[in-house]
């Protein structure tokens, strides 16, 4: 009589607690890691990343007045920003943010397999913390304030990264894959073309002006 043996269940080693499944390898890699160098590849991602905010803001300061400095060459609206909208703003952050996540792929490749869709959520992140914070100050302090201003736009820059990363980390999550693919290539579109072609509504407006879109004579602070 033959008696069968349970198959143990594999773990990672140095984990007591995290099963190793085929198909959710740690970064995409099928060479399972110990917890120390799983620790150690976190640290130099999250390093990495906390680089590219650093990034994003100092580009994203420069794109907002580099469209003056140019006397408002054509081309450069479509990255920088053109008037003092709230929505020139958010390009401050989008577009540094972008060039940041291209740059980065070969340092990831073959490493992370949620990286775009760490990426996506990263960039669309930013914008949305810029947009709810200022109207949330405005509504409840009232007027403009520089500083404020400042200081969401590098808390936008340092919370979109930290969110990549923290997604970037995970176990694979390809179900997503598809989706942050779609939403990406949409928020490409909206900040290549919205500058252009600005819908009439209070986020697109001019806070100088009043107006919309590129304006004659740029004036930006």
């Amino acid at each position: 009589m033959s008696i069968k043996r349970k198959k143990p269940t594999a773990k990672y080693p140095g984990s007591d607690s995290e099963p190793f499944q085929r198909g959710m390898h740690w970064y995409g890699d099928p060479v399972v890691k110990t917890g120390r160098e799983r620790m150690t590849e976190k640290k130099r991602i999250l390093f990495w990343e906390l680089a590219g905010a650093f990034f994003i803001v100092s580009l994203g300061s420069l794109l907002h007045f580099v469209f003056a400095w140019f006397d408002g060459w054509p081309p450069l609206a479509l990255f920088a920003a053109v008037n003092e909208s709230i929505w020139e703003h958010l390009k401050m952050v989008f577009w540094p943010g972008f060039l940041f996540a291209l740059f980065s792929i070969p340092f990831f490749k073959g490493r992370i397999k949620n990286y775009w869709i760490g990426k996506t959520a990263g960039l669309i992140t930013m914008p949305l913390i810029i947009v709810i914070l200022f109207y949330a100050y405005r509504l409840l302090f009232g007027g403009h304030n520089l500083i404020y201003d400042i200081g969401i736009f590098v808390l936008a820059a340092f919370a979109g990264q930290w969110l990549g990363y923290r997604i970037m980390v995970k176990n694979a999550l390809q179900r997503f894959r598809l989706a942050a693919y779609f939403l990406l290539v949409l928020c490409v579109l909206a900040f290549s073309l919205f500058t252009f072609f600005p819908p009439r509504v209070p986020l697109f407006r001019c806070g100088q002006s009043g107006e919309y879109g590129i304006l004659e004579m740029p004036s930006l602070q």
